[in-house]
């Protein structure tokens, strides 16, 4: 985007104002809030054909994230962790075995049972109504110890994701770094005791190395199971001085909560929660590179 100099000005004012008021204490899509933030100012975006997504005639400014990357990922490098719980293994498992697990060579299904049907693995947590602080941390405690892990990932049982394009963007990390990688989202981001958060629907990305260190012993201690597990795992990582990697291609919401346009110009690897959705179709149309109704280009763009 291009700013005047006056509407910087202008910008930089209201917010030293001190009787502005922060309207939340949570900091989740950094475009629409700045878009309000501007309009606040009396001053209305205006949209340009020449700010484009990807190459095409008449673009004056071109966004391409590509890179060709040298690590190479394969599937069993990563360990696909999806939380459950037996109130919807009936209704969620069956939809994830369909799509995207079929990719995952290296996964497990935790939940708080251990359901034969689904083959899920109980780590003895009991089942909380929110926050699943301790069934996560179970998790990283027991990945820790896996020895052909490379990479963490954290999942609902409702997410659906692109093994193929997670594993393409996982090519630009090194695993033996601290690695945590998803969409990120702020508490208290204004103040100082805020802290960033890879929101959990869209799935949390951590390197193996990263992992065994969250494991030790008084790391990362939840104080209570029902504890928020990915706002508490950010505050762990503002703790180790660990920063959080954002990256727009992974999804806390649905296909259907965000412009199409914005969609078609990047590679989506994750999106969040079947409700009044078709899992099945969203799956196919912006996930499945082998898929007609998806995009089986192999130029896949990694945001870094």
């Amino acid at each position: 985007m291009v700013l005047s100099v006056p509407l910087l000005n202008r910008l930089a004012q209201r917010w030293s104002n001190t009787s502005m008021q922060i309207s939340s204490d949570f900091t989740i899509d950094a475009q629409y809030e700045f878009a309000k933030f501007v309009q606040s100012c009396e001053t209305e975006l205006s949209h340009h054909e020449g700010f484009c997504m990807q190459e095409k005639p008449g673009c004056a400014v071109v966004f391409n994230p590509t890179r060709k990357c040298e690590e190479v990922v394969q599937a069993h490098d990563i360990h696909f962790a999806v939380k459950s719980c037996t109130q919807f293994h009936a209704e969620r498992l069956p939809i994830i075995q369909a799509t995207w697990l079929k990719d995952a060579t290296n996964y497990a299904i935790y939940s708080d049972v251990e359901d034969a049907a689904f083959g899920t693995v109980s780590l003895g947590i009991p089942n909380t109504e929110r926050g699943h602080c301790g069934k996560t941390m179970a998790i990283i405690r027991r990945v820790a110890q896996l020895t052909s892990v490379q990479w963490l990932a954290v999942v609902d049982d409702d997410t659906l994701i692109s093994v193929s394009r997670l594993r393409t963007l996982l090519s630009c990390y090194n695993s033996k770094d601290l690695v945590a990688l998803g969409e990120k989202y702020g508490y208290g981001a204004t103040t100082a005791r805020g802290y960033s958060y890879i929101t959990g629907g869209g799935g949390m990305i951590f390197s193996k190395t990263l992992v065994e260190q969250l494991a030790k012993p008084g790391m990362c201690e939840c104080p209570s199971n029902d504890i928020p597990d990915d706002m508490f795992l950010g505050m762990c990582l503002k703790h180790a001085s660990v920063p959080i990697i954002h990256s727009s291609l992974f999804h806390q919401g649905r296909p259907v909560d965000y412009p199409e346009e914005l969609l078609e110009g990047e590679l989506p690897v994750s999106f969040h929660r079947y409700w009044m959705l078709e899992p099945m179709q969203a799956f196919a149309r912006w996930l499945d590179d082998n898929s007609p109704a998806g995009d089986s280009s192999s130029d896949i763009h990694s945001e870094l």
